[in-house]
């Protein structure tokens, strides 16, 4: 559970004890990062299965829907309070030039792939329909304290230009708050 939450502010979670041998990790490697399939006992060589990988993320969401409240799972909360701005969908990188996408734009995309990260570095928050918290994309916008959420309908229920509001840490999204510009 603490893999799942622990970036969340309000929840206070016991302090982490590495359980990895000190050779398995890299410098400046999140101490979590695998540390819970060690813990739990799971082999190490299930975490590149895209079927794990899909089932460990919807489990981290299911558990900040169920311990936080979330509508979306968070991948990084960066700030405070909220984010306004009209939505810019893209599918494929080069649908969009990076310098179209401003701070008042949120960038929607398919995956947390590093293909978008041109674009993701200049937005004022990211919600991907796919993704975990350490695909390479969440990790640099963690770095650059910018948000990221996961929101498996995204694409389905986003459209290009709709104006919507994101709590990044309250894991929420509004759709209907704003006029559709």
């Amino acid at each position: 559970m603490r893999w799942a939450l622990r970036r969340i502010d309000r929840i206070a979670l016991p302090a982490w004890s590495a359980v990895c041998n000190s050779g398995m990790k890299l410098q400046n490697d999140d101490p979590e990062h695998t540390d819970w399939m060690v813990g739990g006992g799971i082999a190490l060589e299930l975490y590149d299965d895209p079927e794990f990988k899909t089932a460990q993320y919807e489990l981290k969401a299911r558990l900040q829907q169920e311990h936080a409240g979330f509508e979306v799972a968070v991948l990084h909360g960066a700030g405070s309070g909220f984010i306004a701005g009209t939505a810019r969908v893209i599918k494929r990188p080069h649908d969009a030039d990076p310098a179209s996408i401003t701070r008042s734009t949120i960038l929607v995309i398919p995956q947390a792939d590093a293909r978008f990260l041109e674009h993701a570095l200049n937005a004022g928050a990211v919600i991907c329909a796919a993704g975990g918290e350490m695909a390479h994309l969440v990790t640099v916008m963690r770095e650059h304290s910018l948000p990221i959420l996961m929101y498996r309908n995204a694409l389905r229920d986003i459209q290009d230009g709709t104006r919507l509001i994101a709590w990044p840490k309250e894991g929420r999204i509004d759709l209907t708050a704003l006029p559709t510009a």
